[in-house]
């Protein structure tokens, strides 16, 4: 009888691990630490997905953020965590920039060339930046590509690579890579137009797999 009560009670215990990890997978972890965050530049430009309403505001704190673009704004409607996110920043003083693109990264290049305008004056200024959508990975991924090929000068295939960081797997279908390569020339022109960008690369960066990855992929 004791072995059996022993057994039932491992059981029960490897249940409940089990049941903890996939909760914790599944977006537990979520409510203890940033959606996919990460660090572009370590002054001050960070990148993440909506934050819990948690720890928004200790998040925001921590890192002395000045500046938030929510490329995400309402999606989804109601959302409350956006809305802890609106309330802290007012409390902490930071200003927001909320723009509405869609969840594939699509929505036009006005959105984008705003968001980056935004995002350059903020850091040529010291200002301390946190760029984030809903989940932190496609139009994130969009603007921080953007940013890494106008204002750092990176090639499109390592803008690819860190895109691809942010994501479980590469994307089946190249939706994204088409409205950055859309977007991007649309996008250059404002950043010029406003005194923002003096050397554009030219041609611009193509945005994607290296040549080599493409040809091994079949």
């Amino acid at each position: 009888m004791r072995s059996r009560r022993l057994a039932v009670g491992f059981a029960l215990a490897v249940a409940l691990a089990a049941g903890a990890g996939v909760w914790w997978m599944e977006g537990g972890k979520y409510l203890f630490q940033p959606r996919k965050w990460g660090v572009v530049e370590q002054d001050g430009l960070y990148r993440s997905g909506q934050i819990h309403r948690r720890i928004v505001e200790d998040v925001l704190r921590e890192h002395h953020i000045d500046l938030i673009v929510d490329l995400a704004s309402d999606d989804p409607p109601g959302d409350p965590d956006e809305a802890a996110e609106r309330a802290a920043a007012r409390r902490l003083g930071i200003r927001r920039i909320e723009l509405s693109l869609r969840g594939d990264g699509g929505g036009g290049p006005d959105a984008y060339s705003q968001a980056l305008a935004s995002v350059i004056r903020a850091r040529r200024s010291g200002e301390r930046v946190l760029v984030h959508c809903n989940a932190g990975r496609e139009r994130t991924g969009a603007l921080v590509a953007m940013y890494r090929m106008l204002e750092d000068h990176w090639d499109g295939a390592r803008a690819w690579d860190e895109y691809l960081r942010y994501r479980k797997r590469p994307p089946e279908r190249p939706v994204l890579q088409r409205h950055v390569e859309q977007a991007l020339p649309s996008v250059a022109d404002a950043l010029r137009e406003q005194g923002l960008l003096t050397s554009a690369p030219a041609p611009l960066p193509v945005f994607g797999p290296a040549p080599a990855a493409v040809a091994s992929g079949g």
